[in-house]
C-alpha cells in the first residue's frame, strides 16, 4: 500500500471527481414503489441511528403523499453555512464538504433512478451566522461561494431529476421586516426568559458551543473586552442560535412540511440521522475534510476540531491537481494521514 500511495490517492480524488451510475444498486423486487423507497431512505448503510416511530411514521407519511401528488421526494439539510475559524481551512469549503456531498448524492441516486419525479436536496441556511459567530462578512460570502461551486459541479453530474441547492431562511419570508420582527421577538424573549427557557445543563451546553465557534477578532474587533464582556458577547451569541433554530418558516421548510430533514447528530425528532460522509458523523461545516489509510483502505473522514489536534502530527499533505483546485486553495493538497 506505502509503495503505491501516491496512485492510490489519485484514485480516491478521481472517484470523488465524477459520479458512475453503476454506483446505484437497481432494486429488483415486487414491492410497491413506496415501500421500495423507504426502504432506500432508511437504508442503514448511510444512517447512523435507529429511528424512533415518530421519525418512522414522519418519513412514510411524506413519501407516500409525495408519491400520491406526483412531485419529487425533498429533503433538506439545516446547516452552519460557514467554516469554523479554528480549522486550517478557514474560511472556505474544504474535502468535508466534497465527502458530504458525494455521500449525500450516493444516498439519492437510488431514489432518483426508481422513481422518476425525483429527488430535490435543500441545504438550508440563515445569513444571520454572522450575528451569531462574528465572521466577517467576506469570509462568510466566501464560505458561501465556495460551498454553491461545489454544489454546481457535482450537480452538472448528476441526473436530470436530482437536485442540489441552498436555501436561504430568511428569503422565505415576504418582507424583511416580516422576519425582523420575528427576530426581534424571539430575542426579546430570551433576553427575559434565557434562565427558565431552559435547565442549567442546558443552558451550559448552548453558552459553550457558542462560545467555541465565536470569533473574537471578527467582524467586530472584540479583543479588548475583559473576561466578563467576552461571557456576555457568548451568552448573547446562545440567544441568537436558538432565535435562528426556532424562526416559524425555518422550522416549517425543514421539517413541519413536505421535507425529510437530515440531521447529522442523534436526537432531533421527525428526522433522519445520516452520516455526515462514509466513516464520519461530524458536521461538515465545523469539521476538516482528511483521508485515513487504514491498511489497503483509503477512507473519507470528516475530523472535528479535536480529533484534527489529536492526529495534527500525523496528517500530511498530498499536492494534487484536480477538479476542485479552481474553487479554493484548500483543494490543491489533500490531508492524510495513515492509521497506526
Amino acid at each position: 500500500m506505502k509503495e503505491n500511495l501516491d496512485d492510490n490517492l489519485i484514485n480516491f480524488i478521481r472517484k470523488l471527481e465524477h459520479i458512475t451510475e453503476n454506483e446505484v444498486e437497481q432494486p429488483n423486487d415486487s414491492r410497491d414503489i413506496k415501500d421500495i423507497l423507504f426502504a432506500i431512505i432508511t437504508s442503514s448503510k448511510f444512517r447512523r441511528s435507529a429511528l424512533n416511530e415518530d421519525s418512522k411514521n414522519d418519513i412514510k407519511k411524506k413519501i407516500n403523499n409525495t408519491v400520491d401528488a406526483n412531485l419529487p421526494i425533498e429533503f433538506s439539510v439545516p446547516f452552519g453555512c460557514y467554516k469554523s475559524y479554528l480549522l486550517p481551512s478557514y474560511p472556505e469549503a474544504d474535502w468535508a464538504e466534497v465527502f458530504n456531498l458525494r455521500f449525500m448524492i450516493n444516498y439519492l441516486l437510488p431514489v432518483s433512478k426508481i422513481y422518476k419525479p425525483g429527488v430535490i436536496l435543500s441545504y438550508s441556511k440563515s445569513q444571520l451566522v454572522n450575528k451569531i459567530n462574528n465572521v466577517p462578512l467576506d469570509f462568510y460570502d466566501s464560505y458561501v461561494k465556495s460551498l454553491d461551486l461545489l454544489i454546481k459541479y457535482f450537480q452538472k453530474q448528476c441526473p436530470s431529476n436530482l437536485s442540489i441547492r441552498i436555501q436561504e431562511i430568511n428569503d422565505l419570508y415576504d418582507t424583511e421586516k416580516e422576519w425582523q420582527d420575528e427576530y426581534n421577538a424571539y430575542y426579546e424573549k430570551n433576553k427575559n426568559n434565557w434562565n427558565t427557557l431552559y435547565d442549567q445543563d442546558t443552558r451550559y451546553k448552548r453558552f459553550e458551543s457558542a462560545k467555541h465557534n465565536f470569533i473574537i477578532k471578527g467582524e467586530r474587533d472584540l479583543s479588548n473586552l475583559n473576561e466578563e464582556e467576552l461571557n456576555k458577547e457568548y451568552l448573547n451569541a446562545a440567544m441568537l442560535v436558538d432565535v435562528i433554530e426556532n424562526f416559524s418558516k425555518r422550522r416549517i421548510f425543514n421539517k413541519l412540511s413536505h421535507r425529510i430533514q437530515v440531521v447529522f447528530l442523534k436526537g432531533p425528532s421527525k428526522s433522519i440521522h445520516l452520516g455526515s460522509c462514509e466513516s464520519s458523523t461530524v458536521q461538515f461545516w465545523v469539521g476538516f475534510g482528511v483521508v485515513e489509510i487504514n491498511g489497503e483502505k483509503i477512507l473519507p473522514r470528516i475530523l472535528s476540531f479535536n480529533q484534527m489536534t489529536i492526529q495534527k502530527d500525523k496528517i500530511q499533505n498530498f499536492t494534487t491537481d484536480n477538479a476542485f483546485c479552481s474553487i479554493s486553495p484548500n483543494f490543491k493538497t489533500l490531508p492524510y494521514f495513515i492509521k497506526d
